[in-house]
């Protein structure tokens, strides 16, 4: 049975289309190969065709969701989902504890550089005091010596 439409859709009858392989008698009718995935495409060659809709041949839904039953190992075993997420998570663990150490550092490094300003503020106002005690006492030492001339004279 021939059919015009070339997507995995119902077809107009409400079953799945037949696989439409030129040159395989195999798959003649859509009774024959009930189930089967359509497959117009240039990118298909009969045998791989015909070896899909072997292989792809179903009794129903049931057999999709039958299979071993899980263990507690595959109920234990992360989702690929939450792999990501874990590994997201464990980087961004990574990064916090780096920026954490950088903080310290840089607040170690302020703190230093807090007491080096205290220090040198402190430098600064005694060397500005010095200054100023070493101008009077110079200028008392010159005005004595100018006394002492004038009673020499």
């Amino acid at each position: 049975m021939q059919s015009c439409c070339a997507s995995p859709v119902l077809a107009p009858t409400g079953r799945r289309q037949a696989l439409q392989v030129p040159g395989n008698s195999q798959v003649e009718s859509a009774e024959d190969a009930a189930g089967a995935l359509p497959i117009q495409s240039p990118l298909f060659n009969p045998g791989f065709a015909a070896a899909l809709q072997t292989a792809l041949k179903r009794t129903g839904t049931d057999v999709l969701a039958t299979g071993p039953p899980k263990t507690e190992e595959d109920e234990r075993r992360p989702t690929a989902q939450e792999e990501v997420l874990h590994g997201a998570l464990h980087s961004c663990r990574q990064n916090v504890r780096q920026l954490e150490r950088i903080k310290k550092d840089v607040e170690a490094a302020l703190a230093r550089e807090k007491a080096q300003f205290d220090s040198l503020h402190f430098a600064l106002k005694k060397a500005k005091s010095d200054s100023a005690y070493l101008r009077t006492t110079e200028m008392l030492l010159e005005k004595a010596r100018a006394e002492a001339r004038e009673r020499q004279q």
